[in-house]
């Protein structure tokens, strides 16, 4: 039979991760809401999807994510809206959540990267979404137990 000659994606198979990528092991948790703002974020994200922008308008207008009428949001935008310690710490525990399951998934170092290529979909932030979500959970129940 023929050989298939396609593999799936694994940042494994590089001879090393570029210099910024993120460390394979989790930190101790550093913020106690950790799981709350990637939930929150998740909830923004299944609401209203964007891309190439931080939050928009039910008509499509670009807005803060921090304004009361923005309803759809990009992965960094959700991020800047549901955590208000965001804009002190860029490198925080949901950061560095996201960044790992995006560079586990997808092989791509940054949110803002990940979130407008060109052909990602929604269903796609969503599932690094819950990447990351059970990653921190699990971390939480490890150091409860």
């Amino acid at each position: 039979s023929p050989k298939s000659c396609e593999t799936p994606f694994s940042p494994a198979t590089y001879v090393s991760p570029p210099p910024n990528a993120p460390s394979s092991t989790m930190p101790e948790l550093t913020n106690p809401n950790t799981l709350k703002i990637l939930q929150k974020i998740r909830s923004l994200i299944e609401a209203g999807w964007t891309q190439n922008r931080y939050a928009e308008t039910s008509t499509g207008r670009t807005i803060s994510p921090h304004e009361e009428n923005a309803c759809k949001f990009c992965l960094a935008g959700a991020l800047i809206a549901a955590d208000a310690q965001f804009a002190k710490d860029r490198n925080g525990d949901a950061v560095q959540y996201l960044k790992r399951a995006i560079y586990k998934d997808y092989g791509i170092v940054g949110v803002v990267q990940f979130n407008d290529s060109a052909f990602r979909t929604k269903k796609q932030v969503l599932g690094i979404l819950d990447s990351a979500i059970k990653a921190c959970s699990d971390k939480l129940k490890l150091t409860t137990d």
